[in-house]
């Protein structure tokens, strides 16, 4: 009886971490997801400033953009 108890016990408490470990697996996944979301939204904010500081300076040097050119 002992013997048993003493297994039940130790399969419980190894559920019980298999559980925690998953918990803490998914907790750091959903982590990595919003920091690879958030480097994504700088990156496309480098880009488009890139953009808009390109275009400024073109117009300050008097060469006029693209959009310029277009209309």
């Amino acid at each position: 009886m002992d013997v048993r108890q003493s297994n039940d016990t130790k399969t419980r408490r190894l559920a019980g971490l298999e559980c925690h470990l998953a918990s803490k697996e998914q907790e750091l996944n959903d982590k990595h997801l919003k920091l690879r979301q958030s480097q994504m939204e700088v990156e496309r904010g480098i880009k488009v400033f890139k953009k808009n500081y390109l275009m400024k300076r073109r117009e300050f040097k008097g060469m006029p953009n693209e959009r310029m050119q277009r209309k």
